[in-house]
Protein backbone atom coordinates (compact mmCIF):
# COMPACT_ATOMS: atom_id res chain seq x y z
CA UNK A 1 0.00 0.00 0.00
CA UNK A 2 1.17 3.70 -0.79
CA UNK A 3 0.52 6.61 0.92
CA UNK A 4 -0.94 9.99 -1.31
CA UNK A 5 -2.97 11.86 0.76
CA UNK A 6 -2.74 12.85 4.57
CA UNK A 7 -5.21 14.51 5.89
CA UNK A 8 -5.38 16.95 9.64
CA UNK A 9 -8.62 17.53 10.77
CA UNK A 10 -9.81 19.57 13.69
CA UNK A 11 -13.35 18.89 15.08
CA UNK A 12 -13.19 22.39 16.61
CA UNK A 13 -16.59 23.01 15.92
CA UNK A 14 -20.16 21.69 16.97
CA UNK A 15 -22.40 21.13 14.25
CA UNK A 16 -25.82 22.28 15.54
CA UNK A 17 -27.97 19.51 13.38
CA UNK A 18 -28.39 16.09 15.18
CA UNK A 19 -28.40 14.06 11.81
CA UNK A 20 -29.74 10.72 11.84
CA UNK A 21 -27.13 8.68 10.25
CA UNK A 22 -23.87 11.48 11.11
CA UNK A 23 -21.41 9.77 10.04
CA UNK A 24 -18.84 11.33 11.99
CA UNK A 25 -21.40 10.82 15.23
CA UNK A 26 -20.81 14.42 15.99
CA UNK A 27 -23.68 14.68 18.41
CA UNK A 28 -23.97 18.49 18.61
CA UNK A 29 -20.45 18.68 20.21
CA UNK A 30 -16.68 19.70 18.93
CA UNK A 31 -13.98 17.12 19.91
CA UNK A 32 -10.79 18.91 18.47
CA UNK A 33 -8.44 21.35 19.76
CA UNK A 34 -8.59 25.15 20.26
CA UNK A 35 -9.04 26.44 16.43
CA UNK A 36 -5.16 28.15 16.69
CA UNK A 37 -3.71 25.32 18.20
CA UNK A 38 -4.84 22.84 15.36
CA UNK A 39 -3.80 25.88 12.80
CA UNK A 40 -0.14 25.74 13.78
CA UNK A 41 -0.14 22.27 14.51
CA UNK A 42 -1.69 22.07 10.72
CA UNK A 43 1.03 24.62 9.23
CA UNK A 44 3.99 22.34 10.31
CA UNK A 45 2.47 19.09 8.95
CA UNK A 46 1.96 20.40 5.52
CA UNK A 47 5.01 22.28 5.63
CA UNK A 48 6.98 19.40 6.81
CA UNK A 49 5.27 16.72 4.65
CA UNK A 50 5.82 19.10 1.14
CA UNK A 51 9.60 19.54 1.98
CA UNK A 52 10.45 15.93 2.88
CA UNK A 53 7.73 14.07 0.70
CA UNK A 54 6.42 15.72 -1.96
CA UNK A 55 4.69 12.87 -3.62
CA UNK A 56 1.97 12.83 -0.29
CA UNK A 57 -0.95 15.69 -0.83
CA UNK A 58 -1.27 17.27 2.90
CA UNK A 59 -4.47 18.56 3.42
CA UNK A 60 -6.17 20.09 6.52
CA UNK A 61 -9.59 21.19 7.18
CA UNK A 62 -11.79 21.79 10.47
CA UNK A 63 -15.78 19.91 11.21
CA UNK A 64 -17.64 19.15 12.58
CA UNK A 65 -19.42 22.05 10.83
CA UNK A 66 -18.09 25.71 9.49
CA UNK A 67 -19.92 27.76 11.97
CA UNK A 68 -17.20 29.35 13.55
CA UNK A 69 -15.89 32.41 14.04
CA UNK A 70 -12.57 31.80 12.59
CA UNK A 71 -14.27 30.70 9.41
CA UNK A 72 -12.50 33.74 7.42
CA UNK A 73 -8.86 33.30 8.52
CA UNK A 74 -9.57 29.31 7.84
CA UNK A 75 -10.23 30.38 4.17
CA UNK A 76 -6.85 32.92 4.04
CA UNK A 77 -4.90 30.03 5.69
CA UNK A 78 -6.45 27.26 2.98
CA UNK A 79 -5.52 30.20 0.25
CA UNK A 80 -2.33 30.79 1.64
CA UNK A 81 -1.14 26.71 1.73
CA UNK A 82 -3.21 25.44 -1.56
CA UNK A 83 -6.05 23.54 0.38
CA UNK A 84 -9.18 22.42 -1.14
CA UNK A 85 -11.06 24.44 1.53
CA UNK A 86 -9.80 27.86 -0.44
CA UNK A 87 -12.42 26.55 -3.05
CA UNK A 88 -15.02 24.31 -1.87
CA UNK A 89 -17.15 24.45 1.67
CA UNK A 90 -19.63 21.89 2.42
CA UNK A 91 -22.39 24.38 4.59
CA UNK A 92 -24.71 22.30 6.82
CA UNK A 93 -24.80 22.51 10.43
CA UNK A 94 -25.17 26.59 10.87
CA UNK A 95 -26.62 28.33 13.69
CA UNK A 96 -29.89 30.89 12.53
CA UNK A 97 -29.18 33.61 11.38
CA UNK A 98 -31.18 37.03 10.04
CA UNK A 99 -30.98 37.47 6.16
CA UNK A 100 -28.48 40.26 5.87
CA UNK A 101 -25.97 37.85 8.40
CA UNK A 102 -26.39 35.52 5.61
CA UNK A 103 -25.34 37.83 3.04
CA UNK A 104 -22.58 38.83 4.83
CA UNK A 105 -21.13 35.69 5.37
CA UNK A 106 -22.12 34.58 1.88
CA UNK A 107 -20.09 37.96 -0.13
CA UNK A 108 -17.20 37.16 2.81
CA UNK A 109 -16.94 34.00 1.30
CA UNK A 110 -16.63 34.42 -1.93
CA UNK A 111 -14.29 37.98 -1.54
CA UNK A 112 -12.46 34.73 -0.01
CA UNK A 113 -12.02 33.21 -3.55
CA UNK A 114 -14.81 30.21 -2.36
CA UNK A 115 -15.73 28.85 -5.56
CA UNK A 116 -18.77 26.32 -4.58
CA UNK A 117 -20.68 25.41 -1.62
CA UNK A 118 -22.71 22.07 -0.87
CA UNK A 119 -25.36 21.49 0.88
CA UNK A 120 -27.37 18.82 1.53
CA UNK A 121 -31.17 18.61 1.23
CA UNK A 122 -32.54 15.70 2.47
CA UNK A 123 -36.23 15.51 1.72
CA UNK A 124 -39.08 17.94 2.08
CA UNK A 125 -38.70 20.67 4.79
CA UNK A 126 -40.61 17.83 7.54
CA UNK A 127 -38.77 15.29 6.46
CA UNK A 128 -35.37 17.25 6.48
CA UNK A 129 -35.81 18.41 9.53
CA UNK A 130 -36.58 15.07 11.35
CA UNK A 131 -33.79 13.87 9.73
CA UNK A 132 -31.26 16.56 10.83
CA UNK A 133 -32.77 16.43 13.85
CA UNK A 134 -33.75 19.90 14.67
CA UNK A 135 -36.81 22.27 13.63
CA UNK A 136 -35.97 24.29 11.21
CA UNK A 137 -32.61 23.33 9.85
CA UNK A 138 -34.76 22.91 5.98
CA UNK A 139 -34.83 26.73 6.24
CA UNK A 140 -31.86 27.62 7.14
CA UNK A 141 -30.21 25.76 4.27
CA UNK A 142 -33.04 27.11 2.03
CA UNK A 143 -31.67 30.64 3.63
CA UNK A 144 -28.28 29.97 2.90
CA UNK A 145 -28.64 28.51 -0.66
CA UNK A 146 -31.10 32.05 -1.69
CA UNK A 147 -27.67 34.01 0.08
CA UNK A 148 -24.85 31.90 -1.72
CA UNK A 149 -26.97 32.58 -5.38
CA UNK A 150 -27.32 36.07 -4.74
CA UNK A 151 -23.63 36.36 -3.84
CA UNK A 152 -22.94 34.75 -7.11
CA UNK A 153 -21.50 31.46 -5.36
CA UNK A 154 -21.72 28.38 -7.37
CA UNK A 155 -24.10 25.96 -4.84
CA UNK A 156 -23.85 21.97 -5.31
CA UNK A 157 -27.46 20.65 -3.91
CA UNK A 158 -26.82 17.00 -2.31
CA UNK A 159 -29.69 14.98 -1.89
CA UNK A 160 -29.38 11.87 -0.86
CA UNK A 161 -31.98 8.88 -2.17
CA UNK A 162 -33.43 7.62 0.14
CA UNK A 163 -36.41 5.05 0.84
CA UNK A 164 -38.19 7.42 2.47
CA UNK A 165 -37.72 10.25 0.38
CA UNK A 166 -38.61 9.10 -3.22
CA UNK A 167 -41.38 10.10 -3.33
CA UNK A 168 -40.16 13.97 -2.03
CA UNK A 169 -37.66 14.86 -4.74
CA UNK A 170 -40.04 16.66 -7.27
CA UNK A 171 -41.68 18.54 -5.14
CA UNK A 172 -38.12 19.63 -3.33
CA UNK A 173 -36.35 19.81 -7.04
CA UNK A 174 -38.77 22.53 -7.63
CA UNK A 175 -38.52 24.07 -4.82
CA UNK A 176 -35.03 24.61 -4.99
CA UNK A 177 -34.79 25.75 -8.26
CA UNK A 178 -37.33 27.67 -7.65
CA UNK A 179 -35.23 29.56 -4.70
CA UNK A 180 -32.52 29.83 -7.36
CA UNK A 181 -34.22 30.92 -9.95
CA UNK A 182 -35.85 33.98 -7.73
CA UNK A 183 -32.11 35.22 -6.59
CA UNK A 184 -30.52 35.27 -10.08
CA UNK A 185 -32.37 34.57 -12.59
CA UNK A 186 -30.44 31.33 -12.96
CA UNK A 187 -32.03 28.57 -12.12
CA UNK A 188 -30.74 24.76 -11.83
CA UNK A 189 -27.18 26.09 -13.12
CA UNK A 190 -26.79 28.00 -10.40
CA UNK A 191 -27.62 24.83 -7.78
CA UNK A 192 -24.75 23.30 -9.15
CA UNK A 193 -24.54 18.98 -10.04
CA UNK A 194 -28.07 18.21 -8.49
CA UNK A 195 -28.90 14.59 -7.06
CA UNK A 196 -25.99 12.50 -5.41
Amino acid sequence: MRTTNFNVVNYCVACRARCRYCLLSSCNRATGVEYARGKQFARRVIEELRETRPDIAANYYIGYCMDTPYLEDLLVFSREMNLPAARFLQMNGFGVRKEEEWASLMHMIKAAGVEMLDLTFFGSPQFHDAFAGRIGDFAICEAMLRAAVAADLAVNVSIPLLRDNLTQLSELMNRLEGAGRAQSGAGVDALGDGII
